[in-house]
């Protein structure tokens, strides 16, 4: 162990400098984690800025239901969380799924599911033909191993779009509208689902994933990603 130290150092995930310990920050990166904490809305996970009483909604699930049972999220997406989700997606760093599965883990308890089954937000052929792997896939494998069951071909991405890098809510909204189908989903049958992606910008791919997987048979349908986009709130 002391020779692959000196010879290979471990370094942060985050900045990439020398630190002591594998899979794991320096001191300055793991302040910039910014995980998301209780209090949140109860369906989708929105961090509120102030004490609440009780179990409260936010305004956008109470205005307007999402597909989904429960959403859950484990940092605010920021430079940190940004960087190492581009470095598992275009970095080729499969080392970090692990690492970030151990964040997501630490909300399965929020979303009160049992015996869950955990199905990543799929790729287009054509797409994961280039990058050679589904960074939701892997993460969604590792939290399987974990705490249940992975069903990578439950869900399936017929159509081939744009990233949905730099478009706005509609545009996202757009791009997605109807390009999942159901594929071999009899696993999901009566089993609490958990859609697993990197992060959560607008929820106009997830909520499209969730609207396909309700027609599973799933006992619930769950959303679980890395990070979310906090933005002040718009109605």
């Amino acid at each position: 162990m002391w020779l692959h130290k000196v010879i290979l150092p471990y370094t942060c995930h985050g900045c990439h400098i020398p630190i002591d310990s594998a899979h794991s920050f320096c001191s300055k990166c793991w302040q910039q984690l910014d995980i998301i904490q209780e209090p949140c809305c109860k369906i989708c996970g929105w961090p509120f800025d102030f004490e609440v009483d009780g179990v409260t909604i936010c305004a956008h699930c109470t205005f307007k239901t999402p597909p989904y049972d429960c959403a859950r999220a484990a940092l605010r997406y920021n430079e940190t969380a940004k960087k190492l989700i581009l470095n598992l997606k275009y970095g080729d760093k499969e080392e970090l799924a692990p690492l970030m599965a151990s964040f997501m883990s630490q909300k399965l308890a929020q979303l009160n599911v049992t015996d869950p089954v955990f199905v990543p937000v799929p790729l287009h052929y054509i797409r994961l033909l280039r990058r050679n792997f589904n960074q939701a896939g892997l993460i969604a494998k590792r939290l399987a191993k974990l705490h249940g069951d992975f069903a990578p071909q439950a869900l399936k991405r017929h159509k081939y779009t744009p990233t949905q890098g730099h478009k706005t809510r509609n545009q996202r909204l757009k791009n997605v509208k109807s390009v999942f189908k159901l594929y071999k989903a009899d696993v999901l049958k009566n089993r609490d689902t958990v859609l697993v992606d990197d992060v959560f910008t607008t929820g106009a791919t997830a909520n499209e994933c969730c609207k396909v997987l309700r027609n599973s048979g799933a006992k619930s349908v769950n959303v679980l990603t890395f990070a979310r986009v906090i933005k002040p709130m718009l109605l």
